[in-house]
């Protein structure tokens, strides 16, 4: 086990990967506040007085996705920090336009060592630099 004081939002609206992604970052040392919703997670963080390093969050779930969701979290949590996560990147999210700016993402499946490398870069990079990769050179690490 990894020893880690950092705190990950985990935003997914299916309860079995979310419970397993929060048993995989407690077992690494992060300490997890979930949610199933947008809404939800708003309400925890609200609860949580904003307290988290990351946020880790589905891009598509019913109410409001993953960018809706990072968007109305952003307006209140300065330097938010976000890993998208998704099963549906060449279906929805680059089709239909879902993630249309610079972001951090991992496609679904992935093993919890390609998750946990992904979060890290999520929390280190800085919130106001310009990120050169792709989506394509995204989904290749």
């Amino acid at each position: 086990m990894n020893s880690t004081k950092e705190t990950v939002l985990l935003v997914e609206d299916e309860i079995d990967v979310r419970d397993m992604l929060r048993e995989m970052l407690t077992d690494n040392g992060y300490t997890v506040l979930e949610a199933g919703s947008g809404p939800e997670a708003l309400a925890v963080a609200e609860k949580a007085d904003y307290q988290f390093d990351v946020m880790l969050t589905d891009v598509v779930m019913p109410k409001m996705n993953g960018p809706e969701l990072a968007e109305e979290m952003g307006k209140i949590v300065p330097d938010l920090r976000v890993l998208y996560m998704s099963g549906y990147m060449d279906k929805v999210i680059v089709d239909r336009g879902v993630l249309d700016r610079d972001f951090i993402f991992i496609d679904k499946p992935f093993s919890g060592e390609a998750m946990l490398r992904k979060l890290r870069e999520a929390i280190e990079r800085d919130p106001d630099a310009e990120a050169d990769d792709t989506v394509e050179q995204q989904r290749t690490r």
